[in-house]
């Protein structure tokens, strides 16, 4: 029987070590996309990517996995995309859409943006109320944050707060879309 050298043991434990590390990556692969939302009183939609309290309840079970999802096939235009996404067709038709359709056109127009990414933003984060408020404190049609207000130029004074002027859709929708063109 010989007795194990140096230059084995380094090769056994460098093999352990790359089994445990090939563990590690195969085995990390398994990843969740669970959405959760409820509808309050008001009829207005709340997402979260966990359950924040009890009114949230599992919407949506995602994939254990990290390999990418089927790509969908290419739409004929980013309208029509918006056009197909189940939360434009929630909200397609109520009457904030056309009511604020030329401010959106120009602040997208302004901003060198397309106004469907515009509208889709604001159909995902406020459903199109002017009047939203997240729980974190997000103002109006595309939920700016008023220190992101503040960044933007917006201030408040003795009358109104950054989040009251926030509240504006004018407002809110020109900084949001500069927002999302930095």
């Amino acid at each position: 029987m010989s007795l194990p050298n140096d230059s084995d043991r380094r090769l056994r434990l460098s093999r352990w070590r790359i089994v445990a590390v090939a563990a590690l990556v195969l085995g990390s692969g398994a990843a969740r996309a669970d959405l959760w939302a409820y509808v309050d009183e008001t009829g207005r939609s709340h997402f979260a990517s966990e359950q924040v309290d009890p009114r949230y309840r599992l919407f949506f079970l995602g994939p254990s996995s990290l390999d990418p999802a089927p790509a969908p096939p290419p739409a004929a235009s980013p309208a029509d995309a918006l056009r197909e996404h189940p939360v434009w067709k929630r909200v397609d038709g109520h009457p904030n859409v056309a009511r604020f359709e030329s401010l959106v056109a120009r602040n997208a127009r302004d901003q060198g943006l397309h106004p469907v990414l515009v509208k889709a933003v604001i159909a995902a984060e406020s459903g199109y109320d002017p009047g939203a408020v997240s729980d974190k404190g997000a103002v109006g049609l595309m939920q700016v944050m008023p220190d992101t207000g503040e960044r933007y130029g917006v201030t408040g004074d003795a009358k109104r707060s950054v989040a009251d002027k926030l509240a504006e859709p004018a407002i809110n929708v020109r900084v949001g879309a500069r927002y999302l063109r930095t």
